[in-house]
């Protein structure tokens, strides 16, 4: 989570990681014009297939997400993404929101 949540991506020792990473932060920024951009940059080094294959893993999570947050699901302490991009995902998908209900 430390390096989705960096200001810029880094190499973390995967294939390819630094135009991955720059991919899910798009997405997870919610950023059409971002998510075009660093798919193409997907694409450009890692080919087609890794690319559906990254964009499928985003999705799955999306929905695994959205399952966990119709069931009240707290983020998990041991998850430390920056200030920053937790705000901003909390207030995007509404998490807090999601939480008071329970309490």
């Amino acid at each position: 989570m430390a390096a989705v949540g960096a200001d810029e991506p880094a190499d973390v020792g995967v294939q390819h990681g630094r135009e991955i990473l720059g991919f899910v932060r798009a997405v997870l920024r919610a950023e059409p014009r971002a998510i075009g951009e660093a798919r193409d940059d997907l694409v450009r080094v890692a080919g087609e297939a890794v690319a559906a294959d990254v964009a499928g893993v985003c999705a799955h999570f999306n929905g695994i997400n959205r399952v966990a947050d119709g069931t009240g699901v707290k983020v998990n302490d041991f998850i430390t993404p920056s200030d920053e991009l937790q705000e901003f995902l909390r207030a995007r998908h509404g998490a807090d929101r999601v939480a008071a209900r329970l309490e």
